[in-house]
């Protein structure tokens, strides 16, 4: 039996000349290595702890501190939760599916289907569920959110009963509530008070550039939004609310990512801008494939612009590269979390917000029922808790499968969703999880702490050359 042996999860990764990249992510570790070290890896098994050189020792002590060799194994596979006892974390809630924009990459087709609104008893039946979620966990925080496939804001005062209601039964309880959405962000004066009173903060969904914005995201009348979202954010900045912006690449933007990175940083004070390439999916595929950007230009200009806004302390982020964590999830599928549909029914992808979708019969398994109780499709729940990262064999040898997490898989191009990855969107995750872990090392910096599911550890280590 050899006396030392590699227990985690290790990649080396080419970096310059005789240097590479040593990354062990689920223990927080990063450095820069050179041949010798790398060869001292290959031959671990084979080290014969009597016969090491005090140089050699040294080594091989700092990587069984770092866990890196004769730590407790790891198990190859975690198994999927089973049974119908769920877990989430959160709850989100689509109030309605229409919406105030008529954005041309539109996912759902906001507007075009029989309008919806969420019952107030589906809110309330929604909201006692989690309330007992809490009671059951001992949790202290509860986590609203809003989004859907429609402007969660164009249902306002069902939104503020909600948020009301949810506030009155967590003061009875002492639990602290924490409200989130998504947003267009076309707010006027009165509800832009009424929700940096109540919101912890907001991702707004904007294209930077006033002709981009006018152009991706009219409003019915084809008029344009920028003046509208550009208020907004000013009122926000005046009031230190905190927010996040996320922008949306297409052929239309994909040329002017520097001046767009560089108008959102000299007129707005968010931290947080999330690029987002136009993606083929949901009703209105065809529209978006039009749409669709080069990914390659796109990677490009990631990394050009990334270092940068890191300076200014601006972040720049892409889903498909989630580096702050590590997580065998991508999003919610994969995870016992929820959104609650206007018309009441389950849905495990955020994307999947109503029965008109074509991926319905996947991602929707269950239904809210009266009084805090709900109805799960058993068969489909178990499917969906084995989209993770731990039962996907083709990401099993990729040092990006902790960040990426198997990736959409609404995004995958096909219905395997256990199946193979690969393509333009698996390389862009791989080059810019690369890129941040070169920036990492060249910045001697690294991000705050953020875990998701099943995490163990995060890249927390400063970097070091060894």
């Amino acid at each position: 039996m050899p006396q030392y042996k590699i227990t985690t999860d290790l990649f080396q990764l080419p970096y310059e000349n005789n240097i590479s990249i040593l990354y062990a992510p689920l223990k927080g570790f990063l450095c820069k290595v050179n041949n010798d070290f790398i060869e001292l890896l290959a031959n671990i098994e084979t080290l014969n702890g009597a016969q090491l050189t005090p140089e050699i020792q040294r080594l091989v002590d700092y990587l069984i501190q770092a866990e890196i060799i004769n730590a407790p194994p790891e198990p190859a596979r975690q198994e999927p939760r089973s049974g119908p006892e769920i877990s989430p974390t959160k709850l989100a809630l689509f109030p309605t599916n229409q919406c105030n924009l008529k954005c041309r990459y539109c996912y759902a087709g906001a507007g075009e289907f029989a309008p919806k609104v969420m019952d107030w008893e589906i809110a309330t039946s929604a909201i006692e569920y989690f309330l007992g979620q809490m009671h059951r966990q001992n949790w202290t925080t509860f986590p609203l959110e809003f989004h859907g496939g429609g402007e969660p804001f164009y249902a306002w005062h069902l939104l503020q009963r909600i948020v009301s209601f949810a506030e009155e039964q967590c003061a009875r309880y002492g639990f602290k509530l924490e409200v989130y959405a998504a947003t267009n962000g076309i707010l006027n004066e009165r509800q832009l008070e009424w929700v940096t009173a109540h919101f912890t903060s907001l991702t707004v969904s904007f294209d930077g550039l006033p002709h981009v914005q006018d152009y991706h995201r009219p409003l019915p009348n084809n008029q344009g939004s920028f003046q509208r979202v550009d208020q907004t954010l000013h009122y926000f900045d005046e009031h230190n609310f905190p927010y996040g912006i996320r922008c949306t690449v297409s052929q239309y933007n994909q040329d002017l990512l520097e001046e767009t990175v560089n108008f959102v940083r000299q007129n707005y004070r968010t931290k947080l801008l999330f690029l987002e390439p136009v993606n083929i999916c949901g009703a209105h595929a065809t529209n978006t494939a039009i749409l669709q950007p080069d990914l390659y230009k796109f990677i490009e200009n990631f990394k050009k612009l990334e270092p940068a806004c890191a300076a200014s302390g601006l972040r720049l982020a892409y889903s498909g590269a989630q580096f702050e964590k590590i997580s065998p999830n991508f999003c919610y599928v994969g995870t016992d979390d929820f959104a609650v549909t206007p018309d009441g029914f389950l849905t495990n992808c955020w994307e999947v917000t109503s029965q008109e979708h074509p991926l319905v019969e996947t991602f929707i398994f269950g239904k809210m029922l009266p009084d805090g109780k709900i109805q799960i499709d058993q068969a489909k729940l178990d499917f969906l808790r084995r989209l993770s990262v731990h039962q996907l064999d083709y990401c099993r040898d990729c040092f990006a499968r902790w960040h990426c997490a198997g990736d959409c898989v609404t995004r995958l191009g096909h219905q395997h969703y256990q199946g193979p990855r690969g393509g333009i969107r698996c390389e862009t995750n791989r080059e810019l999880i690369k890129h941040c872990l070169i920036q990492m090392l060249e910045r001697q910096d690294f991000y705050e702490p953020v875990q998701g599911e099943d995490c163990k550890n995060r890249v927390n280590i400063p970097p070091q050359s060894l």
